[in-house]
């Protein structure tokens, strides 16, 4: 499994490589800018290596993953654009988790960043993660109306950029809040049924 699109904000990545060998270039696409589409995507990049506990490892050239496949290429996609997992993992202390559960289709970790915030990171399915951002961006921001806007600008411009592409597809997600033990009350989890 290879990442091969990151979509953020309003950039567009094509990601060289395949498999799990950390090797490949983050190009920008359409006459993008390399180096702005790279600097926006570093965020949403680390989120995909603190959510994830995947290890990669070379044998015979080739790269192998242990863990889950998506996670391992994510970490990939980390290495390629010049991220240490290792290192990214001991400065971001990891204080809790949501393992992955095909019934609410996400996993969730809490971590306390370098400069010491409690940040959640989330990685699923897009439309789950979609339909939780609901609750977390009004309590973070404090402008409803503002934030459904940008919910329906993220979801329109995500179907518009996933029908281009006809790949699997990840969310991700991360969102700035409150730390203990009721950090997983922020996340909406839908029973199965």
């Amino acid at each position: 499994m290879t990442v091969r699109h990151v979509f953020v904000e309003d950039h567009q990545l094509l990601v060289g490589g395949s498999g799990y060998v950390p090797e490949g270039e983050l190009t920008a696409e359409n006459h993008d800018d390399d180096a702005a589409a790279i600097a926006a995507a570093c965020a949403i990049i680390r989120c995909g290596v603190l959510c994830n506990d995947a290890q990669l490892r070379r044998e015979a050239g080739d790269g192998q993953v242990e863990g889950d496949p998506m996670e391992g290429a994510l970490t990939a996609l980390a290495m390629k654009a010049g991220f240490n997992p290792n290192h990214v993992r001991g400065e971001w202390a990891r204080l809790d988790e949501i393992p992955f559960d095909a019934a609410y289709r996400f996993m969730a970790t809490l971590h306390r960043s370098p400069a010491g915030e409690s940040i959640v990171f989330l990685k699923g399915a897009p439309e789950a993660l979609l339909a939780m951002t609901r609750d977390v961006s009004v309590r973070e921001v404090g402008h409803p109306h503002r934030n459904r806007c940008r919910r329906r600008r993220a979801r329109a411009r995500f179907r518009h950029q996933a029908a281009a592409v006809h790949y699997r597809k990840a969310g991700i997600f991360r969102s700035r809040g409150g730390c203990g033990v009721s950090w997983t009350d922020r996340l909406h989890r839908p029973t199965a049924g």
